[in-house]
C-alpha cells in the first residue's frame, strides 16, 4: 500500500522469515544496544533506571531456553516496484 500510494506500479512483495539466535541474554543485549543501531540509540537515550527496567522486562519476556540461549523468528518484507 505504501509503494502504491507513492505512485509505484508492478508491485511485488516477498516475506523473508529468519530465526535470530543468541548464546545467552548478555549476547542478545549487546547486539540490541550497539550505539550505531536504531534500538541502541534509543536505549542510550534512557537514564540508568529506565535502562535497568527495560533490560529486566526483556529478560522476562524473551523465550529463554533451559540452556540460556534465545531463539526467535523474525519476518522482513522485501518489495519490488517501478515508477511509471
Amino acid at each position: 500500500a505504501t509503494l502504491e500510494a507513492a505512485g509505484y506500479a508492478a508491485i511485488s512483495v516477498t516475506e523473508i522469515e529468519v530465526n535470530q539466535s543468541f548464546r545467552n541474554f548478555d549476547e542478545y543485549w549487546e547486539v540490541q544496544t550497539l550505539p550505531f543501531s536504531p534500538p541502541g540509540k534509543s536505549v542510550a537515550g534512557l537514564d540508568e533506571t529506565q535502562r535497568r527496567r527495560l533490560r529486566g522486562h526483556m529478560r522476562d519476556t524473551l523465550p529463554i531456553a533451559p540452556d540460556g540461549s534465545i531463539t526467535y523468528s523474525a519476518t522482513a518484507l522485501a518489495g519490488r516496484a517501478h515508477k511509471p
